[in-house]
C-alpha cells in the first residue's frame, strides 16, 4: 500500500511534534531535578560543621557558607568578591596572608593544599583550623575553582593535649578503633601498630617495609608516602589492594616543630568506594555524602514532622533501620530521652529559624542513653518547610571527659590523704606539688604555706644542701633511690630524721632529670624509740652489773666487819679468856690498852668499822634499786623513801666526783610523820635522784653567786602529798621550760646527757602514779620540780 505525498508529510510532520514535546516534557523534568538537587546542595553548603567557600584562582571570594560567616560575624556581601587573604579570616594575621597566598597559586595550579592556621571568631578569640584548598577542574582539565574549606579544630586539640597524659586510654583506642594503625620512625622502622593492621599485612616491630613480607608496590607506595610525610606533608589516597579498596591516610608527627615520626591510618572503604562508583550525577554524588557523613543527618517534614530522610550514621547512632525512621515522629520512635524535648526544640526551631549547639540527650532503640550536639535549619524542598538536622554525638568524648575527671579527683584525693608526705619538685630547687601530710611534716601549717615560703629546696630543707644534687646524680642512671637516715630542716629550723623515696623523670633525649618526685616519712620517733629501747637495756645491764658487784663485794665486806669486830673482842681486857692467854704470855692487857689509846690505834679500827658499815649501807643500796619490783605499787612511808633516795643520791660516785655534791648544801624541809603513800618505791626514787642530779648539774661550774644549794621539801595538801626539789641555780628561759619534758631535749653539751631522765621521770609519775610533775622556773632564779602524788587515804575507795 502507498501512501501519497501529502499524507507522508503530515505523518513526518506529526512524529516530528511528538518529538518535540516529549523533549519538551524531559527537559522541564531534568530543570525541576536541578533545582531540587541546587536547593539540597545549598542547604548541605550552609548548614554542615565545616567552613567551606569558593574562590577564584585567582583567589577571589566568590561565596562562603553560613558557617563560615557567622564564625567571625560577617555578612556575605562584605566579604564576597575581595580577595581571600584580605577577608576577616586571614586580616589578623600577615603572615598567614602571605603564606595563604602561596597556598593558592600552587593550588591554582592543581595542587590539593592541607595546612593549619589561625580565625579570629566573632567573639574575638584565637580558633585553631585546619584548612584545605581543592583545586575543581573542568573536563579538559583545566582548573576553574578553589574550594576552600576549614575545621575548628581548638577544642580538640585541647582534648588531645589532655587526652596526651592519659597513656591507658590511648592504649584502649589504640588496639579498639577499627582501622588498621601505625606509626613508624623517620628511618621507616615500624614504632608501633594496633592488632588489625599486624594481620592486615604481617609487619613487624622494628622492622623497615623492606624488611617485612609484603609486595614491593605495597613497599613502593610505603616509602612514597613516607618521603611525603618527611617533607610536611600529609597524604590522603584511596588506593586498591586486591578486592578491597583502602583509604590511606599518613601524617607527619611533629614534637617541637620538629617531624620525629609518621602516623599512618588504612580505613577499609570498599562500601563506599562501590557506592560512589554507580553514582552518574550531582544527586548521587551528594546522596553519597549524605549516606557517608559521618555526623547523623536527618530531613524533616516540618508540616507533618515526620522523618523524609535520614543518613547511615543517624541510623547507626539511632540503632533504628532506615525503613523503620521514614514516615515517623521522633515522638513515635521515642529518640528524645526527655519527652518535653521534642516541643522544646520544635519552639525554638519555628521561634528562631535554627538550632545552633543544643546539648540534648537522646535514646537507642536498645534503650541505650546517648549524648549529641544538635544543629537545625529550616530548607525549602519543592516549595516545602523541611529541617534539615545535623546531630554530633558526643557520648564517648562525654564519657572521656567523665572519667578523666574522676581519675583527676581519684588521683588528688589519694594524692592529699595519703598517710605519707608526697611531693613534686623540679631540679632547679621549687616544689610542683605537695600534699597534706608533707607540710605537715615539715612544721607548715598547709601545702600553700610551704610551697610559698620554699624558694631554694638545698638550702631551706636539706641540712646538707649538697646532697640533693648527689641525689639528682644518681638518679641520671638509676630509675628510683631510697634515701635513709637522711636529715631536713623544719620551718623553725630544727633537725629530723627521714626516709625518702625519690623517683626521676630523665629526658629521653639528653638523659638529664627533669622532674623529682617521691615520698617521705619520718623517722624521728622511730629513731628516739630505738635510743629508749637502747638506752633501757643499757640500763638493764648496768643494774645487772651493780647487782652482781654488789653481791662480789658483800663477802669480802662482811669478813672484814666480822674480823674487826673479833679484834676488838680479843683486845678487850673484860673477856676472862683475854686475860688468861695474857698472863700466860706475860702481857699487860692495862698497858697493852694504854698503848692502843696512845698510838690511836683504837680509833683506826672504829674508823674502818665506820667504813665497813658505810659501805655495807651502799651495797644494800644498790642491791635495793637494782631489784627490779615490775610496776607494782605498794603503801609506802613517804618519808622514809625520801631519806633512802637522799642516801643514794649522796653515795653516787658519779655526782660526788663530778659534780662536787658534798658541797652543795642539803636542806631537808619535811618531818618525819609524812603520809603513807601507794607507791613502786624504786621508780619514785630513781625520779627523785634524777630531780635533784638536775639540781646539782645546774649548780656545778657556778663562780659567784650565793652558796649552791638544793632544798627538798614534802607535805601534806587534803589527799595528796607534794614533794618539790629547788635549786639556787641559774634557772631557765620559757622556752627551755616548755619542753623540758621532751624526749631527747637537753641543754648539756654533746655527751654529757641524753635528754631522757625528765621524760622518763614525767611518764613514771603521770602514767604509772597518776600523779603530776611539773617545773618553775625563770632566768637567774633557779628551777623548782613539783610532785603531786595520790596518798593512800585517796587510793582506797
Amino acid at each position: 500500500m502507498y501512501l501519497s505525498p501529502p499524507a507522508i508529510l503530515a505523518i513526518l510532520t506529526l512524529l516530528i511534534c511528538g518529538v518535540m514535546f516529549l523533549l519538551t516534557i524531559w527537559q522541564r523534568k531534568c530543570r525541576h531535578a536541578k533545582n531540587s538537587l541546587l536547593l539540597l546542595q545549598s542547604a548541605i553548603f550552609d548548614n554542615t560543621f565545616q567552613l567551606q567557600g569558593l574562590l577564584a584562582p585567582d583567589g577571589t571570594l566568590l561565596d562562603a557558607n553560613q558557617t563560615a560567616l557567622q564564625f567571625v560575624g560577617a555578612d556575605k556581601a562584605a566579604v564576597v568578591g575581595k580577595k581571600f587573604w584580605d577577608t576577616p579570616w586571614w586580616s589578623h594575621d600577615p603572615d598567614s596572608q602571605t603564606r595563604l597566598q602561596e597556598y593558592i597559586k600552587r593550588c591554582a595550579a592543581g595542587e590539593f593544599i592541607r595546612f593549619e592556621g589561625t580565625h579570629r571568631d566573632a567573639d574575638g578569640r584565637l580558633r585553631a583550623i585546619d584548612a584545605t584548598l581543592k583545586p575543581l577542574k573542568d573536563a579538559g582539565g583545566q582548573v576553574i575553582y578553589l574550594i576552600p574549606e576549614g575545621r575548628d579544630v581548638t577544642d580538640l586539640q585541647e582534648a588531645q593535649t589532655a587526652l596526651r597524659h592519659k597513656n591507658i586510654l590511648l592504649e584502649t583506642l589504640f588496639e579498639n578503633i577499627p582501622f588498621d594503625i601505625w606509626i613508624r620512625d623517620t628511618e621507616g622502622r615500624l614504632l608501633l601498630q594496633n592488632e588489625m593492621n599486624a594481620r592486615h599485612y604481617g609487619v613487624k616491630i622494628g622492622n623497615t617495609p623492606e624488611e617485612d613480607d609484603i609486595t614491593p608496590e605495597q613497599c613502593r607506595l610505603f616509602r612514597i608516602s613516607l618521603e611525603q610525610a618527611l617533607e610536611g606533608f600529609s597524604l590522603d589516597l584511596e588506593l586498591r589492594e586486591e578486592e578491597q579498596i583502602y583509604r590511606k591516610i599518613v601524617a607527619p608527627i611533629r614534637h617541637n616543630n620538629q617531624i620525629t615520626a609518621i602516623f599512618g591510618l588504612n580505613i577499609d572503604v570498599t562500601d563506599r568506594f562501590t557506592a560512589m562508583e554507580a553514582l552518574r550525577s550531582g544527586e548521587k554524588r551528594f546522596k553519597a555524602i549524605f549516606e557517608e557523613s559521618p555526623i547523623a543527618i536527618a530531613i524533616t517534614d516540618l508540616t507533618h514532622r515526620r522523618y523524609v530522610d535520614v543518613n547511615r550514621s543517624f541510623c547507626s547512632l539511632s540503632g533504628y533501620t532506615k525503613s523503620m525512621i521514614i514516615g515517623k515522629t521522633t515522638q513515635e520512635l521515642g529518640l528524645f530521652w526527655n519527652p518535653g524535648d521534642d516541643a522544646r526544640l520544635y519552639q525554638m526551631l519555628t521561634d528562631t529559624g535554627s538550632i545552633n549547639a543544643e546539648e540534648i540527650q537522646t535514646r537507642t532503640a536498645t534503650g541505650e542513653q546517648r549524648s549529641g550536639i544538635l544543629f537545625t535549619r529550616i530548607i525549602m524542598i519543592e516549595k516545602a518547610a523541611h529541617a534539615i538536622s545535623l546531630y554530633q554525638d558526643i557520648t564517648e568524648q562525654k564519657r572521656v571527659e567523665e572519667q578523666l575527671k574522676s581519675s583527676e579527683e581519684s588521683y588528688k584525693g589519694i594524692f592529699d590523704n595519703a598517710p605519707i608526705g608526697i611531693f613534686q619538685s623540679s631540679p632547679a630547687g621549687h616544689y610542683i606539688s605537695i600534699n597534706n601530710v608533707f607540710a605537715s611534716i615539715f612544721g607548715y601549717a598547709s601545702p600553700q604555706e610551704m610551697m610559698a615560703l620554699v624558694h631554694d629546696i638545698p638550702r631551706q630543707i636539706y641540712a646538707d644542701a649538697e646532697q640533693r644534687q648527689e641525689i639528682i646524680t644518681k638518679l641520671r642512671s638509676r630509675d628510683t633511690l631510697i634515701v635513709d637516715d637522711i636529715q631536713f630542716y623544719r620551718k623553725d629550723g630544727t633537725r629530723f630524721y627521714a626516709t625518702m623515696y625519690i623517683r626521676g623523670t630523665r629526658d629521653t633525649a639528653t638523659g638529664e632529670v627533669v622532674l623529682l618526685d617521691g615520698f617521705v616519712v619520718d623517722t624521728t620517733e622511730h629513731r628516739q624509740t630505738l635510743e629508749i629501747m637502747l638506752q633501757h637495756e643499757k640500763m638493764l645491764m648496768i643494774s645487772g652489773l651493780a647487782a652482781g658487784m654488789a653481791h662480789e663485794i658483800n663477802n669480802p665486806l662482811g669478813i672484814i666487819a666480822q674480823d674487826l669486830q673479833n679484834l676488838e673482842r680479843r683486845l678487850s681486857p673484860a673477856l676472862p679468856k683475854n686475860r688468861q692467854i695474857a698472863e700466860e704470855l706475860g702481857i699487860d692487857l692495862i698497858a697493852l690498852q694504854q698503848y692502843l689509846k696512845q698510838r690511836e690505834i683504837n680509833s683506826y679500827l672504829a674508823s674502818m668499822q665506820n667504813a665497813a658499815r658505810r659501805a655495807s649501807r651502799i651495797m644494800d643500796n644498790m642491791l635495793q634499786f637494782s631489784r627490779s619490783n615490775g610496776t607494782s605499787r605498794h603503801p609506802a612511808p613517804l618519808y622514809t623513801v625520801i631519806e633512802h633516795a637522799l642516801e643514794l643520791a649522796g653515795s653516787d660516785f658519779d655526782l660526788r666526783r663530778t659534780y662536787n655534791f658534798s658541797t652543795i648544801t642539803l636542806i631537808r624541809d619535811y618531818t618525819p610523820d609524812l603520809p603513807l603513800v601507794v607507791i613502786n618505791t624504786t621508780e619514785i626514787e630513781q625520779v627523785l635522784i634524777n630531780l635533784i642530779k638536775n639540781a646539782a648539774q645546774s649548780l656545778h661550774g657556778r663562780q659567784n653567786g650565793p652558796q649552791p644549794e638544793i632544798r627538798i621539801s614534802a607535805h601534806q595538801d587534803d589527799a595528796v602529798a607534794v614533794i618539790s626539789v629547788a635549786d639556787n641555780g641559774p634557772g631557765m628561759t620559757e622556752e627551755v621550760r616548755r619542753r623540758v619534758f621532751e624526749p631527747f631535749f637537753t641543754t648539756k653539751d654533746v655527751g654529757k646527757g641524753t635528754g631522757l631522765g625528765l621524760a622518763v621521770s614525767h611518764a613514771i609519775i603521770t602514767k604509772n602514779h597518776h600523779g603530776l610533775l611539773t617545773v618553775s622556773s625563770r632566768p637567774g632564779q633557779g628551777c623548782c620540780f613539783t610532785i603531786t602524788l595520790p596518798t593512800l587515804q585517796a587510793e582506797q575507795p
